[in-house]
C-alpha cells in the first residue's frame, strides 16, 4: 500500500523533474535564458528541500505559458525533451491545464491562490486567440470576483 506521503513525494519529484527538463531546454535557447533558469532552479531547489508541492504546480503552469509564447521550433525542442522523458509533451500538458480551468469555471468559484495562478497562466495562453474570446471573458470575470472578494 502506498502512503499519501509516498504519493506526495512521487508527485513532488515528478514535478521537479518536469520543471528541470523544461528549464534546461529553455536555457539552451539563448544566452539570457540561462540566467532565468538559474533563478527558477534556486526557488525549485528550496521548495524541494521543504517538500512543498504548490510552487511546482505554479512553476509548471508558468512554464507552459512561457513555452506557449515561443516560436514553433523552440516549442518543438521543449516538447521533444518532455516526450523523451515522460512520453507526453506540451500539447498534453496544455490540454490537462485546460481541463483544470474548465472545472474551476464550471464550479464558478476560485478556491485559493493556486487556482487563481492556474487561471492567470491560462489567460496568458489564450488571450491572443480570437476563438477563445468567450472563455477568456468567463475566466477574467471569475478572477475579478476572486480579487474583489465577491463570490
Amino acid at each position: 500500500m502506498v502512503s499519501s506521503a509516498d504519493s506526495r513525494r512521487k508527485e513532488l519529484l515528478h514535478l521537479y523533474e518536469w520543471c528541470c527538463i523544461v528549464l534546461e531546454a529553455l536555457a539552451q535557447l539563448g544566452p539570457g535564458m540561462e540566467e532565468a533558469r538559474a533563478g527558477r532552479m534556486h526557488g525549485l531547489d528550496e521548495a524541494l528541500k521543504r517538500g512543498w508541492v504548490s510552487p511546482f504546480w505554479q512553476a509548471k503552469n508558468d512554464l507552459l505559458e512561457w513555452a506557449h509564447g515561443l516560436n514553433p521550433a523552440q516549442r518543438a525542442r521543449i516538447d521533444q525533451a518532455l516526450r523523451s522523458k515522460f512520453g507526453t509533451g506540451l500539447p498534453e500538458n496544455k490540454r490537462f491545464m485546460g481541463q483544470e480551468v474548465k472545472a474551476i469555471v464550471r464550479r464558478g468559484v476560485i478556491k485559493d491562490e493556486n487556482e487563481f495562478r492556474v487561471l492567470q497562466s491560462w489567460v496568458g495562453i489564450i488571450e491572443g486567440d480570437p476563438k477563445k474570446r468567450r472563455e477568456l471573458g468567463a475566466v477574467t470575470r471569475l478572477m475579478g470576483r476572486f480579487l474583489t472578494g465577491r463570490d
